[in-house]
């Protein structure tokens, strides 16, 4: 066997990108390098939903949490705000979906499980808009089932009366007269393959040449010598089963095979060819990318009569994870390719077993994050430990570090990733040999490198107002504010007739409100027109590559829970009303909510005060506010200024008594000219006449910070910021101040998780089918742990623990836990 000197000489600058060495000719090497490059810096994102489960029944919910990373470095996101996730059944007929808020790279939200679902088959999928741009598996789309009962449904048997048996050669062809490597999958009708199946190879003469065992996903390899003329074929059998199976793949006289052999520290690398084809290219420059999402480096390969050249590369040259091996002619046309996996340093992490604490009927987890780890971004699907409903193959690992290389499905993604050992390496590699070819097409890619991606980088919803009337002058408009937007102010100067309002956060019912803002400070309907960004969710065209759950029944003996179970979720709105009619005043609730980033203090105005006070002075008096106004101004006193009150402790010496009874003094200053800073939805107002007799009907909340605290200069006499009720606007005067506009597409809300009731927490049904509960957004970092309580659980449970950090660690983590006996 020769060795590939030219290899060797090169090893020492291999893994420098852009080299610029003078051993080797550089125009196409570097010309392929470049182009790489350009390719894999056009930036990459990666989604995957963390399901709370797998298996359903009607009634609960189907919760997720959402993460979005970099495809290069697997950190969080920044970009991308918007994430859509579908619902589709087994005809492809989208029946829910949802644009879902992503911050940092995570969003969270759910699905319920209503009377839309029958049992069966159905499919999530979860996207951005950025990734439509590309042909790779970026987006996820995961089965899931709602299950039936043999009552409902008579279990199918599948009957292995045809099987899919593919043999796909490493290089992507087969070369004459020359050792091949034939990668094997061996499925059943379904998809799945058979485990541990034997296949024999045969040739003309049916003469057994190879003999393999298929793994336990129906995988495995065979070594074939071929002749040009020959015709193979190969026998398959599998619990008493027989099957033939032509080899209907053609045999190239001429052709380059590149294959690796994966060691313990690194891969032994071999090109071969034949004589027939060593004629034409001994003298030929070849280059050899290894490259992922992260580097590119190149090598330039010369045969010089040879038609075996070997050479080793260490994993501890490679990046982590997924490497692509291409070889390439001296016109930069790919001739081979092969998938390699180096296992070293991969960006894995898991938590230190939580704390576990037993409170009464509750249990307390503190989960501290691992050394060395940034903020950490996981979710947690809390459920007994003899569970069935929970039967996901794919986990965060295999949709980030697998996934977007490969063309086909992945059969248990997350067993090969989890607790690598030397026997799932090699059935990794396997995997990766039935794959031949990356996912990436490079005559494509090269050829539409100079176009301008067709989708954009998605940050929240823009739209375009367009005014009616004039352009000879100005003209001013207020967007009112929203739960999620502030208030801001747009002027329109003469000549123009449009303005783009950017980066708005609709949240579903919630409308937009607009007002022209009059020359005295009056405002009245906006008048315009809006053209929106988005109209519609619409279908996202990708092939999605997944295989459909082998149908899962609820025995007979435990139907009765079913029905319970059922006949639960009808009813599943009755949950909201039960904690309605809890002893909490929701108005009260409100306040400390909205109370969590004010200043000031929040007051939710209620009906009763909406009744009692018919204008906004009339309130602001009843609290102990000096109020003047008039058709011409309004000007409230009362607030504390702060910044005098300190002054006078300072002068005087004062101790921290003396700075308190000063503040005592000042509560009832001298009358302002210009009084307290008054705000109308975050907007300041400069103009107050607006709201000379402001009828209280009109307003949702008020916050008054009489201190100023917090608010700057502006805000020195202490502030008044009135939150305006637009629910009502088409019933009062609202209307005569606003213009409304419906979003077509809008943000989900955040929905509580609520755990499904059962008739106990501990029988055979709760084993299998039952939720203990859901931790949706949780977040960790060095100085603050995660602490959070569950119902205490009757039964041994799991935690099933997925995310990432802000330093691009994934997590996939399944821990096991005893029910606690005090």
């Amino acid at each position: 066997m020769n060795i590939l000197k030219p290899i060797f000489a090169f090893l020492a600058i291999l893994f420098l990108p852009n080299s610029k060495s003078s051993l080797f000719a550089q125009t196409n090497k570097e010309l392929l390098q470049q182009k790489l490059i350009e390719y894999h810096s056009t930036p990459k994102e990666v989604a995957y939903l963390h399901l709370n489960k797998s298996s359903y029944l009607n009634g609960e919910q189907l919760a997720f949490t959402a993460y979005v990373s970099t495809a290069r470095d697997l950190k969080p996101s920044l970009k991308t705000t918007n994430l859509y996730v579908q619902i589709k059944d087994s005809a492809n007929t989208v029946l829910k979906e949802k644009l879902v808020l992503i911050d940092k790279g995570v969003g969270s939200n759910l699905f319920n499980i209503d009377s839309t679902f029958t049992g069966g088959n159905y499919t999530i999928t979860a996207y951005t808009n950025w990734m439509k741009n590309f042909d790779q598996h970026y987006f996820f789309t995961e089965n899931f089932q709602v299950l039936k009962t043999n009552l409902d449904d008579k279990q199918e048997k599948i009957e292995l009366q045809n099987i899919d048996a593919q043999f796909l050669p490493e290089s992507g062809h087969l070369v004459a007269n020359t050792i091949n490597k034939l990668g094997v999958i061996v499925k059943d009708p379904s998809g799945y393959g058979l485990s541990n199946a034997t296949v024999e190879l045969l040739n003309a003469k049916e003469e057994i040449i190879e003999t393999t065992t298929l793994d336990k996903f129906g995988i495995g390899r065979i070594n074939l010598n071929p002749k040009f003329s020959e015709a193979y074929k190969a026998r398959i059998r599998y619990r008493g089963n027989e099957f033939f199976k032509d080899l209907d793949i053609e045999i190239f006289q001429k052709g380059i095979l590149l294959s690796p052999e994966i060691k313990e520290n690194g891969i032994v690398l071999q090109f071969r060819t034949n004589q027939k084809t060593l004629k034409d290219i001994s003298k030929e420059e070849h280059t050899l990318t290894i490259q992922n999402s992260r580097s590119v480096k190149a090598i330039s390969v010369v045969f010089e009569g040879n038609t075996i050249l070997q050479t080793n590369l260490p994993f501890r040259n490679m990046e982590a994870g997924i490497n692509i091996l291409t070889l390439w002619d001296s016109k930069s046309n790919p001739v081979a390719e092969r998938l390699i996996f180096n296992p070293n340093n991969l960006p894995v992490v898991n938590f230190n077993s939580p704390r576990m604490i037993a409170e009464k009927d509750s249990l307390k987890f503190r989960f501290k994050n691992a050394p060395n780890v940034d903020t950490t971004f996981f979710s947690i699907s809390i459920l007994p430990e003899e569970t069935t409903s929970y039967d996901r193959k794919n986990s965060i690992l295999t949709q980030f570090m697998l996934r977007p290389y490969l063309k086909g499905h992945i059969e248990g993604g997350d067993w090969y990733l989890k607790d690598l050992t030397e026997n799932k390496l090699m059935a990794l590699d396997n995997l990766l040999l039935t794959q031949g070819w990356s996912s990436y097409n490079w005559k494509d890619i090269f050829n539409n490198l100079k176009e301008s991606p067709k989708y954009d980088f998605e940050r929240y919803l823009s739209i375009t107002g367009i005014a009616n009337g004039s352009t000879e002058k100005e003209r001013n408009f207020i967007v009112h504010a929203s739960s999620t937007n502030p208030l801001s102010e747009i002027t329109l100067p003469p000549g123009k007739d449009s303005f783009i309002l950017e980066n708005l956060v609709p949240m579903e019912g919630e409308d937009l409100f607009i007002s022209k803002k009059k020359s005295k400070g009056s405002l009245v309907p906006a008048g315009l027109a809006m053209r929106f960004q988005k109209k519609l969710i619409g279908q996202f065209g990708r092939p999605t590559n997944f295989l459909s759950r082998e149908t899962q029944y609820i025995p007979d003996d435990m139907s009765n829970y079913f029905t319970f179970m059922n006949n639960f979720g009808q009813d599943a709105e009755m949950l909201d009303e039960v904690l309605v009619e809890t002893s909490i005043d929701p108005d009260l609730e409100r306040e400390r909510k909205l109370s969590t980033h004010a200043w000031g203090k929040v007051h939710v105005i209620t009906d009763n005060e909406k009744m009692m006070f018919t204008t906004l002075a009339q309130y602001l008096r009843a609290n102990n506010f000096s109020v003047q106004e008039s058709p011409g101004g309004f000007i409230v006193n009362g607030g504390l200024s702060l910044m005098t009150s300190m002054n006078s402790s300072v002068s005087s010496g004062g101790s921290d008594n003396t700075f308190s009874q000063n503040i005592k003094a000042s509560s009832t200053p001298e009358p302002d000219s210009e009084g307290m800073a008054i705000f109308l939805d975050g907007f300041p107002l400069a103009e107050k006449a607006m709201l000379y007799q402001f009828p209280m009907i009109n307003i949702d909340y008020i916050e008054i910070n009489r201190r100023g605290m917090g608010g700057g200069i502006l805000e020195g006499n202490g502030s008044i910021k009135i939150y305006l009720d637009y629910t009502g606007s088409k019933n009062t005067n609202i209307g005569n101040r606003v213009q409304s506009f419906e979003f077509p597409v809008s943000f989900a809300a955040n929905k509580q998780y609520y755990v499904p009731k059962y008739p106990n927490r501990f029988d055979e049904f709760f084993k299998n089918y039952g939720v203990i509960d859901w931790k949706g957004q949780l977040l960790a970092t060095q100085d603050e742990p995660v602490e959070f309580k569950i119902l205490k659980p009757e039964v041994d449970f799991q935690l099933i623990v997925e995310g990432f950090s802000s330093n691009g660690n994934l997590i996939h983590q399944v821990i096991n836990l005893e029910r606690p006996f005090n």
